[in-house]
């Protein structure tokens, strides 16, 4: 599930493990954002995206990822060039999950015709809650021709600049909405085919075979479900 490569091992959490905070060579991430469409290892279009907003993976909350991977898909379907950091801000503005949480979600910025990725899901249940590490490739492939580009893997506040749009910003954006809603949905948008199609995952014949998988999203799952069971299930585990 997910395309996750053999050689990314999962971490179940500890009790004294925090999200905000990994272990050395480790990032936080969670179920809902691979279910919005990251794949490891990190495109690097998405690394830049990141490292400009200065914020780990896990503090943006999931329907944001999913309006940067379906407008990374659909800008792709259309021919357009990837879109940039002033394209991004000049359809959709941060806004703070709660105070001092850590977290962000993307908003419609007014006056801008509404949101081109449409059909995001109302709730997304116990999201925050069930993460967990991952260690190992995950954060470039072999072929990377830009390894230096990391990301932050510790919290830290958003960086926000609001941009007004270019003529070809809202050029793009209109003619993205002359496609359906029903097309430009979420769930559409952000499947297999296209994120392999818009180099953002890689086929399966290109992913490493010379490893034994370290588990499977159904066992990190099933492990955080038991984990937050109760007290006596905190204990860290790893997936073999």
């Amino acid at each position: 599930m997910y395309r996750v490569p053999d050689d990314v091992e999962f971490i179940v959490p500890g009790p004294d493990d925090r999200a905000d905070d990994p272990p050395l060579g480790t990032v936080a991430l969670n179920q809902a954002i691979l279910a919005a469409g990251l794949r490891l290892p990190f495109p690097r279009v998405v690394r830049k995206f990141l490292r400009e907003w200065g914020i780990a993976p896990t503090q943006l909350c999931p329907n944001g990822w999913r309006i940067l991977i379906g407008l990374l898909v659909l800008w792709d379907q259309l021919g357009f060039p990837r879109p940039s950091i002033g394209d991004f801000h000049s359809l959709y503005s941060f806004k703070s999950d709660g105070k001092r949480s850590g977290w962000w979600y993307a908003s419609v910025k007014a006056r801008t015709g509404g949101s081109v990725v449409t059909q995001t899901p109302d709730s997304i249940k116990n999201w925050k809650k069930f993460w967990f590490f991952v260690r190992g490739p995950w954060q470039f492939a072999e072929d990377d021709a830009r390894p230096d580009l990391n990301i932050p893997v510790r919290y830290h506040e958003l960086r926000y600049v609001a941009r007004e749009p270019t003529g070809e910003s809202i050029e793009r954006a209109r003619r993205a909405r002359e496609i359906s809603e029903s097309l430009r949905s979420s769930a559409v948008l952000i499947t297999e085919e296209n994120l392999v199609s818009a180099r953002l995952s890689r086929p399966l014949s290109d992913r490493p075979t010379a490893h034994r998988p370290k588990g499977s999203m159904k066992d990190i799952s099933a492990l955080l479900r038991k984990k937050h069971q109760g007290p006596s299930q905190a204990g860290k585990g790893k997936l073999k």
